[in-house]
């Protein structure tokens, strides 16, 4: 899954659990807050 915002581009792993962890470092690197990305899925 691919998620743009301003610019930036982060890929997500497709898996079936990402480690919490893992998703919060995506979330920084994409400056994108947890509510926006729970909004988008």
């Amino acid at each position: 899954m691919f998620f743009r915002k301003e610019g930036l581009r982060v890929t997500v792993p497709n898996h079936r659990a990402i480690l919490p962890k893992t998703l919060q470092s995506l979330l920084r690197q994409a400056s994108v807050s947890l509510e926006e990305f729970l909004a988008k899925i």
